[in-house]
């Protein structure tokens, strides 16, 4: 492939060598265009992981088709479609229709390729239909110890790590006449391929684990529908809303890879339930009424239907255990959803803004109680009795804001909101928060712009069921970081400075901090800071330049204690001396500059870009000067750091026709503890096995050579 890019380069080449000889002398001056192609030839060479440097796009090498861009445009109607890296496997195609006042249509095709990693291996074989096995013989051979994990995996194939997503949207709006509109959307995505499935599945038996290659084959199918009416007074309107996700694979089965035959602790396969197939359907109604006084109200409430019928999995795949009676054979899953949005904004004067909203939303979770007397885990051998607990919630946001204008140069605005979530089989039935805020909008002149915000909240629970923690063993002073006591404080500030037209300086600044006020065990802090600078220079037509630096740091601790569970001969659970904390912060440094020079050089336009950004993350782990565990070793921070440049260059060889070029440079640095190349570098470690992913870094340098042709 690479042979014959570089025969095609060197022949595009001699056709833009003869169209340069071909040319007049003086160019004629440019005309707007409505149609435009960029067709060309791409070269990548890559040091390092070429997976991580794609991820979401495919830069492969050959002949290239960037762009095709075509718009026409009469009295009463317009069209336009767009094409970009045809035959690639994150091409994208646009098509738009417009008959004004009546009929508005677009159409687009999207694929997103996702890469993994080029050099995967392991040791099961895909059978499809979510199978995957593990040769007998070598299962035979692990078990009775004649054969290591290591000897098993070694020289087996490499492949690629990957999966696609191709997505079709369609939109449609129809005027019936100047107050009826019929609007529909759909869209449809599919995804094929694999997926790394990072959890690791329990292996069954001793205790090992491993990674697959996990399949994927599912379509979800979304369709909006509306009917709106209006005039000059209001708006009504109905709607349906509908999703449809269906997966070919709606469970995974695996060999043991230490495992032969099934044994009570030790079985031979095991099994675990992928994502369900499901729909939802929801049906909405809404308004809007102008008032007076320049005052105007909405509303809008909907209701929604979840189901989910999946067969269930049977309770074990052991054949040396005697699987336990399953009540029902589908999840008969479903909920009911409900949601209702209201609002009043009003300007009763120049000075005066007001704006109130309430948000009522439940969710009520209807599926059947569900029980079983033997809970299978892992496969491996009966256990205690386990049920579903079918959790719901319900919300109630109100928030009211009014914004005074003294003077045309500012305005000042004052609000608050509070919101109350009940929920069920959480540790608190319900929790609220109230919130306070106070901005202020500035334009003193025509120089300087501040704008600024400041707001305080307090969260509270109500209802402690402290049992919930105790059935699955945690600490009674645990709390839930989405659920616990909390007061936040949160301030930000935005200037911009523009002493003259051609140049522009910008500052924010944001800070805010969570505290968990009555958290024992769990996060108790959370803080962060966000700072940005940023410069415009725009001298005229033919030169810009913009830069911008920003920093966040963002730093957490949290709070626990090393212990097994309570029992008459083991009271660790109780014992303060066992307990750790955990300080962790992540920084963050993001350079980024853009310069352009349009006609600067005769006949020739120039793009510059680079960018730049560091992230730097420290767990400091600490235990009581009392305590009675040892000392933790301390991680190495984990690093990364990217580099992009890119540099275009276009030399319009006729008003119509250019040549032009592009260069792209990425570099990645990685150090990374948990997935290094240090770390997981054998593809068996033990009696566990790895699909060979890691955090590697990587040097990449592409480069395209363009014809474009304007008409």
């Amino acid at each position: 492939m690479r042979t014959k890019t570089i025969v095609l380069m060197g022949a595009l080449l001699l056709t833009f060598a003869s169209l340069a000889q071909a040319q007049s002398s003086t160019l004629t001056p440019l005309t707007p265009k409505v149609g435009q192609v960029d067709v060309g030839a791409r070269l990548t060479d890559t040091t390092g992981d070429p997976a991580r440097y794609q991820r979401f796009r495919d830069l492969s090498d050959g002949a290239t088709l960037n762009l095709f861009k075509i718009e026409r445009e009469r009295a009463t109607w317009l069209f336009s479609a767009t094409a970009f890296d045809v035959g690639y496997n994150d091409q994208r195609y646009t098509a738009g229709f417009e008959r004004f006042g009546t009929l508005k249509a677009s159409f687009e095709w999207d694929q997103v390729p996702t890469y993994y990693s080029v050099d995967t291996r392991v040791l099961h074989t895909y059978e499809g239909g979510g199978v995957f096995r593990v040769d007998d013989s070598i299962q035979q051979n692990i078990q009775a110890q004649r054969m290591t994990l290591s000897q098993a995996v070694s020289g087996l194939p490499t492949f690629d790590l990957k999966n696609q997503r191709d997505i079709a949207a369609f939109d449609l709006v129809y005027s019936a006449n100047r107050a009826l509109d019929l609007k529909l959307d759909f869209q449809t995505t599919r995804r094929d391929g694999a997926m790394m499935y990072q959890g690791m599945l329990s292996s069954p038996g001793s205790g090992s684990v491993f990674e697959l290659n996990a399949p994927l084959d599912d379509r979800t199918t979304d369709i909006s529908t509306t009917l709106e009416w209006s005039n000059h007074r209001g708006l009504i309107g109905v709607g349906y809303d509908g999703s449809w996700f269906d997966n070919n694979i709606p469970s995974i089965r695996w060999d043991s890879i230490v495992r032969f035959t099934d044994a009570v602790g030790s079985p031979s396969q095991g099994q675990m339930g992928w994502w369900p197939t499901n729909m939802a359907h929801t049906v909405n109604a809404k308004g809007a009424l102008k008032l007076p006084g320049r005052s105007r109200a909405t509303a809008m409430i909907s209701f929604g239907a979840w189901s989910q019928d999946a067969a269930l999995l049977p309770a074990t795949v052991n054949t040396a255990l005697v699987a336990p009676v399953v009540e029902r054979a589908t999840a008969e899953a479903e909920a009911q959803i409900v949601t209702m949005n209201y609002s009043f904004t009003s300007r009763p004067s120049k000075f005066i803004w007001l704006d109130t909203r309430y948000r009522y939303y439940d969710y009520d979770n209807r599926t059947p109680h569900f029980a079983i007397a033997n809970l299978v885990v892992s496969d491996q051998s009966l256990g205690a009795a386990a049920e579903n607990e079918p959790g719901g919630y319900q919300k109630h946001d109100f928030s009211a804001d009014a914004a005074f204008s003294p003077f045309n140069q500012a305005s000042f605005k004052f609000g608050y909101a509070r919101n109350v979530s009940h929920r069920t089989f959480r540790i608190f039935e319900t929790t609220t928060e109230d919130v306070f805020r106070a901005s202020i909008d500035a334009v003193g002149n025509q120089y300087v712009t501040l704008r600024g915000i400041y707001e305080f909240s307090t969260r509270e629970g109500e209802g402690f069921q402290e049992h919930l923690l105790e059935e699955v063993g945690e600490q009674p002073d645990m709390r839930h970081y989405d659920l616990a006591n909390r007061d936040r404080n949160r301030v930000t500030a935005l200037v911009t400075v523009t002493p003259i037209s051609a140049l522009g300086f910008n500052f924010s600044v944001g800070s805010g901090n969570d505290n968990y006020t009555d958290t024992g065990f769990g996060l108790r802090d959370n803080d962060h800071r966000v700072y940005n600078v940023g410069l415009d220079v725009v001298p005229g037509d033919k030169v810009d330049f913009g830069a911008n630096y920003g920093y966040e740091k963002y730093s957490a601790f949290q709070y626990s204690r090393t212990s097994n569970p309570l029992s008459a001969t083991d009271k660790t659970f109780l014992d303060p001396r066992r307990d750790w904390t955990d300080d962790t912060t992540d920084e963050l440094r993001i350079v980024t500059t853009t310069l352009g020079l349009n006609k600067l050089l005769p006949k020739t336009d120039l793009r510059f870009t680079y960018d730049w950004s560091k992230g730097e993350a420290t767990y400091v782990y600490g235990i009581m000067p009392n305590a009675t565990i040892p000392a933790p070793a301390q991680l190495p921070p984990v690093n990364n750091e990217l580099q992009t440049a890119r540099g275009e260059v276009r030399y319009f060889l006729r008003p119509d026709v250019a040549l032009g070029a592009v260069y792209m440079y990425e570099d990645y640095n990685v150090d990374d503890f948990a997935l290094s190349p240090s770390t997981l570098n054998q593809t068996a470690l033990g009696t566990t096995t790895y699909l060979g992913y890691v955090y590697r870094p990587y040097t990449a340098h592409t480069a395209w050579l363009k014809l474009t042709y304007l008409w």
